[in-house]
């Protein structure tokens, strides 16, 4: 037996539900178009990665 579930679980049409996430978007500062998602914890432990490209600190989007 199968059983369907609403896609909005009920909300109404006008209700926005926000995203969140646990990745934050990182990207080259260059603007190569190369981009990575990573945690908030390692973004602040550790720093930005580094664009295989340009060889520099990508910036947070």
């Amino acid at each position: 037996m199968l059983l369907w579930r609403r896609s909005n679980d009920g909300a109404g049409a006008d209700s926005a539900k926000k995203q969140t996430t646990r990745r934050m978007k990182v990207e080259c500062a260059e603007g190569s178009g190369y981009k990575a998602r990573m945690t908030r914890r390692w973004l602040e432990e550790f720093g930005a990665p580094i664009c295989p490209w340009h060889e520099e600190r990508m910036i947070e989007a």
